[in-house]
């Protein structure tokens, strides 16, 4: 979605939103990058022990909050809700 969807994410959303809404929403438990020296915007998913399904779903929850917050930008902007 660009830049500027990325700048207002990082000014408006706490990087712990994602794996809280994650957990509450859909059941997925990931740890914040800040627990491995990454970044705080990064997750660790362990690659251990998983069906490719799970994986699958990670992937789906993980699309589907990232949709809310182009929504919620292009909402603050005023634009056209595309996501």
């Amino acid at each position: 979605m660009g830049e500027d969807v990325v700048t207002w994410v990082k000014e408006n959303i706490h990087p712990l939103d994602i794996p809280f809404r994650l957990a509450e929403e859909h059941g997925i438990v990931l740890l914040n990058g800040s627990g491995f020296a990454a970044p705080n915007w990064f997750a660790r998913v362990s690659f251990a022990n998983f069906d490719d399904e799970a994986y699958l779903q990670i992937g789906r929850a993980v699309r589907s909050i990232a949709r809310g917050y182009v929504q919620a930008y292009q909402a603050a902007k005023g634009v056209s809700i595309t996501a």
